[in-house]
């Protein structure tokens, strides 16, 4: 699945959210580093090529 620009951008506001208000470092941490690796894709995110721990912060992000 590839997201579009608009979705993207909320996306990556989740997780930069969950990144500074989460309480557990590792979760902070990995929704940092998605956040990161999100801005420097370029175009269009193609989440095939997301790991396991990947999808579930997104599931996490998306349910917040």
């Amino acid at each position: 699945m590839k997201l579009n620009i608009k979705n993207q951008q909320n996306l990556m506001q989740r997780l930069r959210y969950i990144a500074e208000k989460h309480p557990d470092d590792v979760t902070a941490n990995i929704a940092s580093d998605l956040a990161f690796r999100m801005e420097n894709m370029k175009d269009v995110v193609d989440t095939a090529t997301w790991t396991d721990t990947d999808q579930a912060m997104v599931d996490y992000a998306v349910s917040i």
